[in-house]
């Protein structure tokens, strides 16, 4: 810093007449701090972009979460194991209530496969709350589904529901945690 504040020091005309006064010290001083100044300011400045970028991130990110839930709904309602497992972390875990839960992305898709023979009627899951933090996402809701079985008994159950969500560069928003727990249903 020191030499580039010489070097500026020696391009002006005065500057051999003020080396040797104490005014070459004070204005030393003054470039020294306007310098680390700018350079600061530009640090700052570097750093915007950055920050912009994540804030714009974060701002799409609720929106992008619940489009992700919505195709998990889409899925869901298909019925297609293997498209609903790609939704899912390698490491991630499925759950309801007291059950063991179901870890890894394909035992998950060979859980879902169990329900080759079940319907899907319908299918609601809607987020009362998404919260976005960094590349991690909770969402905390309701979902009803009404289910017709191989042997044609109707299912019906709702509840509520956690997911925890996971950003992926190149594949988006992916489930980590989907834990669903019923509510008595009415005669």
């Amino acid at each position: 810093m020191f030499e580039v504040v010489n070097e500026l020091l020696g391009t002006v005309a005065f500057a051999e007449s003020l080396k040797r006064q104490a005014t070459y010290r004070v204005l030393k001083v003054i470039l020294v701090v306007a310098a680390s100044g700018s350079a600061f300011l530009c640090g700052c400045a570097a750093e915007r972009p950055q920050q912009a970028a994540a804030s714009a991130f974060e701002a799409g990110a609720e929106q992008d979460v619940e489009a992700a839930l919505a195709r998990y709904r889409d899925r869901i309602k298909q019925m297609d194991a293997s498209a609903i497992a790609a939704l899912f972390t390698d490491a991630a875990t499925i759950s309801h209530e007291d059950q063991v839960s179901v870890g890894g992305r394909e035992a998950i898709r060979l859980f879902m496969e169990s329900f080759k023979g079940y319907q899907v009627v319908l299918y609601d899951i809607e987020a009362d709350t998404t919260i976005v933090s960094g590349h991690e996402a909770t969402q905390v809701g309701r979902y009803r589904q009404v289910v017709l079985a191989p042997e044609g008994a109707t299912i019906k159950v709702e509840g509520s529901f956690r997911a925890e969500w996971r950003w992926g560069p190149g594949v988006g928003w992916l489930i980590r945690t989907m834990r669903t727990v019923s509510e008595p249903q009415a005669p």
